[in-house]
C-alpha cells in the first residue's frame, strides 16, 4: 500500500490540541413549529472560538489523502430516485397505515398538487415532521398551513407553498438532480453498504460547509430555510442539516438511517444512526469536516465511544421528532470500525472487500519530541 509522504508532525499537534480543548457554546434560536419537536441549532466550538480557524489552518497544512477512492473504474450505481424513503424506525412506530398517507404526501409536494388524503391532525403533524428530513424540499416549499377547520375537509389536507407551482416544480427537478448526481458520482455498482456508507460520509464531510454566520449571528445564509434541502442544494449548514443530508442520501441508496439529538446542560447537538450489515452504529459528518486529519473519526462509532468523544451523554440521546423515542443503548455497541478511527490514510480494495489503513497512536504530547505516537497499520475485512 501506497503510504502518504511528507506527513507532518504540526498536523497531529493541532489535531490533539483541538480534541483536548474545552468546549464552549453558540446558541441559535429556531421557531418550534406546533406539536413538532426540533432540535435546537447549537454547536460546540473551542473556548476561543476558534474552531473555524483550526480547520482553515488543517486545511493549508494538509491534502486530500490520494488512497482515497471515490471511482475505481467499476460503473456508475444504477440509481433511480425514490419519492418514498422513509427509516425503518417510522415505520415499527407510526405503522404501514401512515406509510401510505406519507407517500401520498411526498407525491402530492413532488408534482406541486394543492392537497393529499390525510385522516386526522395528529397523522397530519407526523408526516410534517418526518417530511421535513426524509423529503428535504419540504423543509423549504412549504408554508406552514393556518392550523384551522380548514386545514382538513373531507379527508383532505391542504398544501401551501412558498413558491408559484412552475417555480416549485423547477426546484423539485433541480433537487432530484442534485441527489442523482451526487450518488452516481461517488457510489458505484456493486459497492457493499459499508462502501456505500462510507463514500457518502466522505463526501457529506469533506464537501458540506459549516455555516459560521447562521451560528453567530442566527441568520440563514442564502434563499433557503433551514433544512437537508439547503445543505444538500447550497453545501452549506448547520448540524442539523448534515444530519439530515447525510440519512437523506443513505436511504436513497438502500441504507437505513435516522437522525438523532442529544444535550448536555443546554447545548444540543444532531448526528446520525447507520445500519450496515443489520449493525446500527453512529455517524457524525459535522463533527467530522472539523477533523480532517483523521478522515473517519467519527464513522462507525458505538454509544459509549461517542458519548465520551462528543461529551453528550448516552442517557441524553433521542430518535425520531414527534415521538422522541430514546435510543436503545444495545443497538449501538458494535465496535467493529474501532481500529479505524485514528487512521489518517485508508484504502478501499472493492475486489478482496477489504479497507487498508495506516495512522498513529498517541499516549500523550511531548511538544518538544521529534517522534510523538506509534505508527500503525491493517487491514479490516468489509
Amino acid at each position: 500500500m501506497r503510504k502518504i509522504k511528507g506527513l507532518k508532525k504540526t498536523i497531529y499537534l493541532v489535531m490533539c490540541a483541538l480534541l483536548l480543548t474545552g468546549c464552549g457554546k453558540k446558541d441559535v434560536t429556531v421557531e418550534e413549529n406546533k406539536n413538532s419537536s426540533v432540535y435546537e441549532a447549537e454547536v460546540y466550538t473551542t473556548e476561543e472560538n476558534n474552531e473555524e480557524s483550526v480547520v482553515e489552518e488543517e486545511a493549508e497544512s494538509t491534502e486530500i489523502p490520494e488512497g482515497i477512492v471515490i471511482n475505481d473504474g467499476r460503473e456508475s450505481y444504477e440509481y433511480t430516485f425514490n419519492p418514498h424513503v422513509i427509516p425503518d424506525f417510522y415505520v415499527e412506530t407510526y405503522g404501514e397505515e401512515f406509510v401510505e398517507y406519507y407517500k401520498g404526501f411526498c407525491d402530492a409536494v413532488l408534482a406541486g398538487e394543492d392537497s393529499f388524503e390525510c385522516p386526522d391532525y395528529d397523522t397530519y403533524w407526523k408526516i410534517l415532521d418526518v417530511a421535513f428530513t426524509f423529503l428535504p424540499i419540504t423543509s423549504d416549499c412549504l408554508d406552514m398551513p393556518v392550523y384551522d377547520d380548514n386545514t382538513i375537509v373531507d379527508g383532505k389536507c391542504q398544501i401551501v407553498y412558498r413558491y408559484s407551482k412552475n417555480e416549485h416544480l423547477k426546484n423539485v427537478e433541480e433537487f432530484k438532480a442534485k441527489v442523482e448526481e451526487v450518488i452516481t458520482t461517488n457510489i458505484q455498482e456493486g459497492d457493499t453498504e459499508f462502501e456505500r456508507a462510507l463514500k457518502l460520509y466522505q463526501y457529506c464531510s469533506m464537501t458540506y460547509v459549516y455555516d459560521y454566520v447562521q451560528l453567530e449571528t442566527g441568520v440563514v445564509t442564502g434563499d433557503k430555510l433551514c433544512g437537508g434541502y439547503r445543505m444538500i442544494m447550497d453545501e452549506t449548514g448547520i448540524c442539523q442539516e448534515y444530519a439530515a443530508a447525510y440519512a437523506y442520501l443513505l436511504l436513497q441508496v438502500g441504507i437505513d438511517a435516522d437522525v438523532v439529538g442529544g444535550w448536555n446542560d443546554d447545548t444540543a447537538h444532531a448526528w446520525n444512526i447507520v445500519r450496515i450489515d443489520n449493525q446500527y452504529y453512529y455517524m457524525d459528518t459535522t463533527f467530522q469536516s472539523g477533523y480532517m486529519s483523521y478522515p473517519l473519526y467519527f464513522f462507525g462509532v458505538t454509544i459509549d465511544d461517542y458519548a465520551q468523544l462528543s461529551g453528550f451523554p448516552a442517557e441524553s440521546h433521542t430518535v425520531g421528532g414527534t415521538s422522541m423515542i430514546k435510543v436503545n443503548y444495545n443497538d449501538v455497541s458494535d465496535d467493529r470500525f474501532e481500529e479505524l478511527r485514528k487512521c489518517y490514510f485508508y484504502e478501499i480494495d472493492h475486489d478482496n472487500h477489504t479497507i487498508k489503513y495506516e495512522g498513529y497512536i498517541y499516549e500523550e504530547i511531548d511538544y518538544e519530541s521529534e517522534d510523538n505516537g506509534e505508527f500503525f497499520e491493517g487491514e479490516l475485512e468489509f
